[in-house]
């Protein structure tokens, strides 16, 4: 008897692999992908081969086309470009296999599933996008609210087999959503998308947004360079940030105009973040702003935050047109620490 339900475990395993940012093949369409609709992304010449010719292949950018305009945040990861950095695959990789294959050996209905379905984790995951819901406001922990979407070689009969696979699942469980079949179970609902991407979370209207209203986040994303992994932040999520109680940066709620985004390249080993602001002299003023702050960062040390802080002193920031701009490089020995520090978290849970 599979324990907890294989739907709540494959979902497990998704962002398990997806945040552990493992994929496979490089695929560089992504900005005339991002003018496609989540049906035309089904739409591709590289089609699979051998036993995995039935099985469509969502077209690079097709993760983006499922962020609905209700985002607090929106992100997307390159699972592919992610795989091929030697650090990830050295270190995060082999405990991602590890707990897949510990998963499996336990459980009989996951092993099947996993077998049925012929989908490789490894092989056929191609990008990763999540929209994050209501954020967590006062403190206190709380599970996160949202939804992924994991696109690739995902053939048609992957939810067929997710239901076939979990005995906890019956018909009552199968609903309607839009026109296509979605498991609704116990606050975990779950979809296959017509290009074969598989869509998830725990916020169902956010779920039935994205099928119903979908792309709404094309812009802000062509809007950046093809970083591995991608975030970004409406104006509004931003003002409700800074315009907390205590603040000291609520001088600034009235400048922001436009998204907040996050650029992470793992070969150029670079952060950028991007601010939108309602004009250049607000613009200006963030950057004299942050000059103060990153003036202010302590130098030296030896302890492990030392390479972060001398990383921050070093970023160099400008104003570009209406844009605040922040680049920094991001220290080596740190990411490699901080590659150890998920394959430890990953494998303590195993």
């Amino acid at each position: 008897m599979p324990t907890p339900s294989l739907l709540k475990k494959s979902l497990l395993a998704a962002c398990l692999v997806s945040v552990g940012l493992a994929g496979c093949s490089k695929d560089k369409k992504k900005d005339s992908a991002d003018k496609q609709s989540p049906a035309e992304a089904s739409r591709t010449k590289d089609a699979p081969k051998g036993d995995k010719a039935n099985m469509p292949t969502a077209a690079a950018g097709s993760a983006l086309a499922y962020l609905p305009a209700d985002c607090t945040i929106a992100i997307h990861a390159d699972v592919t470009s992610i795989l091929a950095n030697p650090v990830v695959k050295a270190e995060i990789v082999p405990a991602l296999r590890e707990a897949l294959a510990s998963g499996a050996k336990a459980d009989d209905g996951f092993r099947g599933f996993l077998a049925a379905s012929k989908v490789d984790p490894f092989a056929d995951l191609h990008e990763f996008s999540a929209c994050v819901g209501e954020l967590p406001m006062g403190g206190g922990s709380s599970d996160p609210k949202g939804i992924i979407t994991l696109t690739g070689n995902i053939g048609n009969h992957v939810f067929a087999e997710l239901v076939k696979s979990d005995d906890e699942i019956d018909a009552a469980k199968i609903v309607d959503m839009k026109g296509q079949k979605a498991i609704d179970d116990k606050g975990a609902v779950i979809t296959q998308m017509t290009d074969g991407s598989l869509s998830g979370g725990n916020v169902k209207a956010l779920l039935v947004a994205s099928i119903d209203k979908p792309n709404a986040f094309a812009a802000d994303f062509k809007a950046l360079s093809n970083a591995d992994i991608r975030i970004v932040v409406p104006a509004t999520t931003v003002k409700m940030g800074l315009g907390m109680p205590g603040s000291p940066f609520s001088q600034f709620v009235e400048k922001i105009d436009g998204a907040t985004s996050v650029s992470i390249d793992l070969a150029k080993t670079t952060l950028t973040v991007k601010i939108g602001t309602t004009d250049e002299d607000s613009a200006k003023e963030i950057v004299g702003m942050a000059k103060l702050m990153l003036g202010q960062v302590p130098k030296g040390g030896n302890g492990p935050e030392a390479g972060v802080m001398a990383a921050l002193a070093a970023a160099k920031t400008s104003g570009e047109g209406k844009n605040f701009v922040m680049t920094m490089l991001l220290p080596a020995e740190q990411f490699e620490m901080a590659s150890k520090m998920i394959a430890g978290a990953i494998r303590s849970k195993i």
